[in-house]
């Protein structure tokens, strides 16, 4: 049984969902029980009573939003502590939506009374969820996920299903279910970005605020014109078995344009991991949800894989199936592994992450065998796409603004890392690249829509053009096989 959290009707600023149509969403079977919580407003009596409506609401409070499940009195205090204990004092479950949507949000005095955590909601950003899902864990909190729909459109982008062997469910008994864990998030998908956009400018409407109005409006049309469903392909990049698994993972959402570089980037990687010798162990630092560690377990490695976020490392125990890789919470700086344990070391995307990259490349050069080989990845600044951001993080600076993102990417041209690699005491074997033909995301989502053709060329000969070694010192990322000491041999790759 499906039942949808946290969706908002037309009776809140920013929605537009009809009571028509969520009967027929009902009716449909896409989902067999939802709960209404618009913001700060009771749901109608003539809901009440409906057999697969809980009612509940969404109030703001002196510490975010709060949603209570199972109530049909209004509550007026502002104060998250008098809401929660009204809440509960009804009856209710109390949950928190989209905890951490807003910087600063601190839920600790409120742990006692929280009975669901949202840590998917399809409308935030992946890294809002990613932070709400490690607090989860921390914290052992019950773990939710919400549509937080607030168009017809949006429904159905995240629900839980329920464990009960019972063909209805009355509201008692769906309360007891939450309150005693018997469920499981089995959809978690992100929203569009014109959804959002929508819903903005509907409530700017609303309000009669035309200037936002008018800046939502232009959001929403930009968004229609310029950006790509998640889902989206084009010729020689369809959603073959690899990126069903892939986009199932690492939950892309609107970020059409990282699951695009994404996919490149694991290509060429693929092409450079070798097959083991017997039992070869094989590490991924920074493991992320695990993608590269089954990919060296199914060539054989005896496989460990290290990540500082505990929440990405959720991900990767669920998605393995046989429960052989060796997951733990670590950082490159301080690896848990004695010298000298694996002959391949993989470590993508990781190292400008951190405050001292040059320890990281130390500590993977001493758990590396003699003649064992690490595969390293970095951005690299002088490709076009990152000189962009470069450009946007000196204006930023001048504005008085600090983009420490975009600082973590700018400050890495191939020299830097070339040289960080060898004063760590390695020889490079190879460099090659990733994402050098596609460029500009804006006019190669153009490119896509108006031309596929010429798009799913770009995708094939990225990786050709990669190989060449003057050409490959453009790429969006550097990619550098290394070995120990000076005079390491190539006879493995």
């Amino acid at each position: 049984m499906k039942l949808e959290l946290h969706v908002h009707t037309n009776r809140s600023l920013d929605g537009d969902i009809t009571l028509e149509q969520i009967e027929k969403y009902l009716k449909s079977s896409r989902a067999d029980y939802l709960a209404i919580s618009d913001h700060d407003l009771i749901v109608p009596k003539i809901l009440q009573n409906h057999p697969q409506i809980i009612p509940g609401v969404e109030f703001q409070s002196d510490k975010g939003e709060i949603i209570g499940l199972f109530i049909t009195k209004p509550i007026k205090s502002k104060r998250a502590t008098k809401i929660t204990r009204e809440i509960h004092r009804q009856g209710g479950l109390v949950m928190i939506p989209h905890p951490f949507l807003y910087s600063g949000a601190n839920w600790a005095d409120l742990l006692k009374e929280i009975d669901l955590f949202e840590v998917h909601n399809p409308r935030i950003s992946r890294q809002a969820n990613l932070d709400a899902l490690e607090y989860a864990l921390n914290n052992h909190l019950k773990q939710i996920a919400g549509s937080d729909a607030h168009t017809h459109n949006g429904l159905g982008l995240a629900y839980l299903e329920l464990f009960s062997k019972e063909p209805e469910l009355n509201k008692n008994q769906l309360k007891q279910l939450l309150k005693q864990n018997k469920f499981k998030i089995s959809k978690s998908d992100y929203s569009p970005t014109t959804l959002v956009y929508q819903a903005k400018s509907l409530k700017s409407f609303r309000q009669k605020r035309w200037k936002d109005f008018l800046y939502y409006k232009f959001r929403f049309l930009a968004a229609k014109i310029f950006y790509l469903s998640h889902n989206y392909h084009f010729p020689g990049f369809g959603r073959d078995a690899l990126q069903v698994k892939l986009d199932n993972l690492y939950q892309y959402g609107s970020m059409w344009f990282w699951r695009l570089h994404h996919r490149l980037r694991i290509n060429a990687i693929d092409g450079l991991i070798f097959k083991p010798k017997d039992s070869q162990k094989a590490l991924d630092v920074g493991c992320n949800r695990g993608f590269y560690c089954q990919m060296m377990t199914n060539l054989g490695y005896k496989t460990y894989g290290i990540d500082v976020s505990r929440a990405d490392l959720f991900f990767a125990k669920g998605a393995e199936g046989k429960k052989t890789i060796h997951y733990r919470e670590a950082s490159v700086e301080e690896l848990p592994f004695g010298d000298s344990q694996f002959d391949l070391v993989l470590c993508s995307e990781v190292l400008e992450h951190v405050a001292h990259p040059q320890k990281g490349l130390a500590e993977i050069e001493r758990v590396l065998k003699k003649d064992g080989v690490a595969i390293i990845t970095m951005p690299n600044l002088m490709s076009y796409l990152w000189l962009r951001y470069y450009f946007v993080y000196l204006v930023g600076k001048l504005w008085g603004r600090d983009f420490k993102e975009l600082q973590l990417h700018t400050q890495w041209p191939f020299w830097r890392v070339k040289k960080m690699i060898r004063s760590a005491g390695f020889n490079i074997i190879k460099r090659s690249g990733s994402y050098l033909l596609l460029g500009e995301p804006v006019i190669l989502n153009l490119i896509i829509k108006f031309l596929p053709s010429l798009a799913g060329l770009l995708y094939k000969l990225d990786p050709i053009i990669n190989q060449n070694r003057f050409l490959n010192l453009f790429a969006a990322f550097q990619i550098f096989t290394i070995k120990k000491g000076k005079h390491a041999s190539t006879n493995q790759l």
